[in-house]
């Protein structure tokens, strides 16, 4: 069976390295595998690095640019571009198992679904106790709900979604390519798509992928907004909440907007707000002190924790408050702008 290796990239010089080497270690032999690497045209080391010291030194590794950038049209780029009967795409931003590709071919193998994947193990950026904080949040059921990143146990199960994703080339020709109008959320939306002409996913939750969070407080705010604003336009799309939990965020985001304002005109409303702070901040510093001081005995956790939390719901929240205003009432021209504007940093 050929395998296609599809990993799309754009300023990945800090972890390229790191991805492509975990693979190289795989278990399976790569008599019948190519990667390609999908790149959005890098202006950092990204490309010197995939040259200099892989694709001089393996014939089956080739940088194939995608002028788009974003995701959707790089692996709509892979696809027309690889040769292979199972395609598995991997994040430039993660270290995957020895046995990750024997694992997806054997399960394919056996037809256990249409989709198979591993789960995520976040894991800091750097040994800050900041980029700690971070990882901790997002790999943490307050932070991100119930996902592939928080799924415990060791038995394989069907799910709506999976990390990246693995497939045989003709369920494309069913299912259709990837949505090139999503910034973020092509590989859910995709999933979607699946479920609704009935097919199957499948997660494999020991087979762990690392992934490495954003590196500072900025950057995991610029992806939660994202992710919280091109959501909206996914459910706009197809007509669906696809999942309650996401409201929660823009729920929070609007008392947090309208309680002030009424505070003005009713001093109720003023107590009403500082008691919705309240409120919200006791799940943020019980996590906080089990997480930092119980777990970890790192008293600076206890500190940062807090604020990823915070800026993890605030971030989704205004994205999905943006993405209503803007998919709802449909300005188009703000919407393309949007599509220009947001920030091409490939991880999920």
């Amino acid at each position: 069976m050929k395998i296609s290796m599809l990993i799309p990239t754009y300023q990945e010089e800090k972890y390229i390295r790191r991805c492509l080497d975990s693979i190289l270690q795989n278990d399976y032999p790569f008599d019948d595998v190519e990667i390609l690497i999908l790149d959005g045209m890098s202006t950092d080391r990204t490309r010197d690095i995939i040259k200099e010291n892989y694709v001089s030194r393996y014939p089956f590794v080739r940088i194939v640019d995608n002028p788009h950038r974003t995701v959707g049209y790089g692996m709509n780029i892979g696809l027309k571009e690889a040769g292979g009967e199972l395609l598995i795409r991997c994040d430039a931003h993660s270290e995957y198992p020895r046995d990750y590709i024997s694992e997806l071919v054997e399960w394919h193998k056996k037809n256990a679904a249409d989709n198979i994947g591993g789960t995520c193990v976040t894991v800091p950026a750097n040994d800050t106790a900041l980029a700690e904080a971070i990882a901790v949040a997002m790999s943490h059921p307050l932070g991100v709900g119930l996902s592939f990143r928080t799924i415990k146990g060791n038995k394989e199960k069907y799910v709506d979604t999976v990390p990246f994703g693995c497939w045989k080339r003709e369920l494309f020709d069913e299912i259709g390519t990837f949505d090139t109008a999503l910034a973020r959320g092509q590989d859910f939306e995709h999933n979607m798509r699946m479920i609704k002409n009935g097919k199957k996913i499948l997660l494999l939750p020991w087979l762990k992928i690392r992934y490495y969070a954003r590196e500072n407080l900025r950057k995991m705010y610029k992806t939660f907004y994202q992710i919280g604003y091109w959501k909206v336009k996914l459910n706009r799309d197809h007509k669906i909440v696809t999942s309650y939990r996401q409201l929660a965020p823009l729920i929070w985001v609007l008392g947090l907007l309208a309680l002030p304002v009424l505070s003005i005109f009713s001093r109720l409303a003023g107590l009403l707000f500082l008691l919705y702070l309240g409120v919200y901040c006791i799940p943020l510093l019980s996590v906080a002190f089990n997480e930092g001081i119980r777990k970890r005995k790192k008293g600076k956790l206890f500190f940062y924790l807090p604020a990823a939390f915070f800026l993890i719901h605030l971030s989704y929240g205004l994205g999905s408050l943006r993405g209503i205003v803007e998919f709802f009432i449909f300005n188009r021209k703000r919407v393309e702008q949007k599509m220009k504007d947001t920030p091409r940093e490939m991880g999920n």
